[in-house]
């Protein structure tokens, strides 16, 4: 299925989640894994979303670097 992240297109498999997105966006754009702990992910409508949860075919996602602790 493909869906996008921050405007790009990342083509996954059915029932991949948001952290699964995330995953295949860092590695395709060499952007080390090591921030997922940093990032805060919504939906297209503005709502915040879990790194567990799952993702449709068409869906839109955003994500933000949150300041490191």
């Amino acid at each position: 299925m493909r869906i996008t992240v921050n405007n790009q297109e990342v083509v996954l498999f059915h029932g991949a989640t948001v952290r699964d997105a995330l995953n295949r966006l860092f590695v395709k754009n060499g952007i080390s894994r090591d921030i997922m702990a940093y990032v805060v992910v919504y939906d297209k409508w503005g709502h915040e979303i879990d790194l567990d949860a799952p993702l449709g075919p068409d869906a839109a996602i955003t994500y933000e670097i949150s300041k490191q602790q």
